[in-house]
Order: structure tokens, then sequence, then C-alpha cells
């Protein structure tokens, strides 16, 4: 998601210090916003458990924010296709996303911090967020066919006579086509500036052409369709030849062609599957957002237990930095929280290649 980025990192807390406001006063001209990002007590479990949680919360924090730019890019482009106002989409009624994530309020009733492991807290994430990648799998697949089949049933409705289903320009009655047991009905598409040759030569193509059967079906300004009435055990010999002289024999097969009616069941049906799948982007949008914030506290937590150890004493701060100040903010976080450990005057990466801080960084992009 593209948009504005917003920060949550954690400090441990110091005696008589109030880490939030210090921490509002250091960064005010380079950021827009700073709040507190209040984490409950969650349960921690022993510090090997935690290491390995770690490494799992990493992976399910980018599997939840995939979900989440799926959902939005196909909201985007059914709204586009739809000529729908694209609105901003929200978690819940009302409230952006951006409202909820600086407004954050840990959901006791869904993820019981009391009851629950980190690791049961993860699962319900995960669970909920396998889901929806395995609806949005169904209904998309269902929307694409049906995308696809309208799409083949209007592109063989395009183009000339060489090119599209030829079967809405033969009006069987009135082109009195053969089909018997000994014979059959060939079309050919013949360049318009062929027809004199095709008209003189047609009959010798083949000895089982019966004579003086070629009938314009169909003529445009390039080609002209013809129906050859034939011997139908010689029909795929006659075809052969007609390639040979560049006369092209086309395929007529009612039975593969939509009617009216199954075109009108068709665009139903398809619009009914866009529709669906619009409100259910908009719908789980919302929810996969609940999730992913919800994880990033679980992050925020397990990381500032293995960086800043027990028992928890840590403040965690959501700042969202003003465009184009975030290396300057960066390195001034750097700076101000040099105090923790190391020195990170250069950027230092962790063993999976992400910058490395003082404090415990997480980054979340909003729309």
């Amino acid at each position: 998601m593209q948009g504005k980025s917003v920060w949550i990192i954690s400090v441990p807390l110091q005696q008589g210090k109030d880490i939030f406001a210090e921490q509002q006063r250091v960064t005010k001209d380079d950021t827009e916003e700073v709040h507190k990002f209040v984490i409950p007590d969650l349960r921690v479990g022993n510090i090997d458990s935690l290491i390995t949680l770690s490494d799992e919360l990493r992976k399910l924090d980018a599997h939840v924010e995939g979900t989440l730019r799926k959902i939005l890019a196909q909201y985007e482009e059914l709204a586009e296709l739809r000529q729908d106002p694209k609105n901003q989409l929200v978690v819940t009624k009302d409230v952006t996303p951006l409202m909820f994530i600086t407004k954050f309020k840990w959901d006791e009733a869904r993820f019981n911090s009391k009851r629950k492991s980190l690791t049961e807290l993860a699962q319900i994430v995960e669970t909920a967020v396998t889901k929806m990648d395995n609806e949005m799998r169904t209904k998309t697949m269902e929307y694409s066919s049906l995308e696809q089949k309208l799409n083949q049933v209007s592109l063989s409705g395009q183009g000339n006579l060489l090119t599209r289903d030829i079967t809405k320009d033969i009006e069987p009655k009135k082109n009195r086509i053969v089909e018997s047991k000994y014979l059959t009905t060939v079309f050919v598409v013949i360049p318009t500036n062929e027809e004199k040759e095709w008209l003189s030569s047609y009959a010798s193509l083949n000895e089982f052409v019966v004579p003086e059967s070629a009938v314009v079906v169909k003529a445009e300004a390039d080609f002209t369709l013809y129906l050859v009435v034939v011997m139908k055990h010689a029909a795929d010999d006659f075809k052969n030849a007609c390639r040979a002289k560049r006369f092209i024999a086309r395929k007529y097969d009612p039975s593969q062609t939509i009617s009216d009616e199954d075109l009108i069941k068709l665009k139903s049906s398809h619009d009914k599957a866009q529709r669906n799948l619009l409100r259910w982007s908009i719908t789980n949008f919302g929810e996969a957002f609940h999730m992913w914030v919800h994880l990033k506290c679980i992050q925020v937590f397990v990381e500032s237990i293995l960086r800043f150890g027990l028992p928890a004493n840590f403040q965690a701060m959501l700042l969202i930095p003003r465009k184009n100040h975030e290396s300057k903010l960066q390195r001034l976080l750097c700076q101000h929280y040099s105090y923790i450990g190391r020195d990170f005057g250069e950027d230092i990466e962790d063993e999976n290649g992400e910058k490395f801080f003082p404090y415990v960084f997480s980054e979340a992009q909003l729309q």
C-alpha cells in the first residue's frame, strides 16, 4: 500500500523519565504526529520460544501485508471497471486505516491476552488471513472464468470473415445448408480480388464437388464468404485443395456459439460476480487491516522482550514522519537512543538483511 508511512518504535522505560513527552519534543520538526502505541500485558512464555516466534512473526507480517496489497489492488481494479468512485477503504464504519492505527485499542474480545499465549494470538491472525486468501482465490477464479468467457464471446464477434466466428453470418434456411448422409456444406472465405479465380476453379478442386453449388453467404470489402456442397467423404480433401489456392475453409458449428439468451445470462453472472468481489474486497480489507495491526502489536512486544529483556518495561510509540524527512528522522532517533547500546552511526543490518536500530522498529505503509 502506497501513501503515508507509519513507524512503530519501542524503547526501554527509564525511571523518572517521560519517554513519550521527550519523544514528542525531540522529533516535533520531523514528524506529523506522535502517539502512544498501547500494548497490553501479553503472556511471555520462555525466551527460546520467543526467538522461534520472532522469525515466524516476520514471515506472517509479510504474508498479511501481501494479502492487504492484493485486496486493495483488486478493489481499485474493480472500482475502475465499474466506474465507481474510489473511496478510501475503511477498517470499520468511518474509521480509516490511519485513524485505526493511531488510536489503536487492543481487541480483547477476539485476542484474549490473559488466556492465550503469543503463539495462539499469532495463530488467530494466520487463520483469519489464510481464510481470506482462500476466499479471494475462489472468488477471483470464478470472476476470471466468467470474464474470460465474456471476452472470448466478444472477440469471436470481432474482425473480418477470416478471423471472427461466422456462425451469425449464416442463416441456415436462407443459405440452403445441405447436410445428409452423403453430402455436406463447406464454407470458404475468398479474397475479393480472387473471386473470379475461385468461381472458375472451385468445381475442379475435387471431383466430388457438386457443380454450380457455390453461393455467396456474406460479402464484405476485402473478403467474401461462400458455401459449397461436396460429398461428405471428400470434404477434408476439398478443404486442403482450397488452402493450397489461398481459399480459407472456415468451421461452422452452431452448437459452439452462444445464443443471445445465454449471452444475457453470462453478462448477468459476470456482473454479479464482479459486484460480489468488489463488496468482498471492501469488507475484507478492513478485516485484514484489523488483523495486521494486532500482529504488529504482537511483533513489537516480542521484539521488545528479546531486545530489552524481562520484565516487560518499555514504551511503544507511533510516529508519522513528515514527507521527505524520513532519513533525517531515522538519524535523529538513532542518535537520541544511542544510549541503549552499540554505535549506530552507520547503517547496520541484522541477519535477515534488514536495517537494525537501537530501538525496536516496525513500519506500515498506509494507502
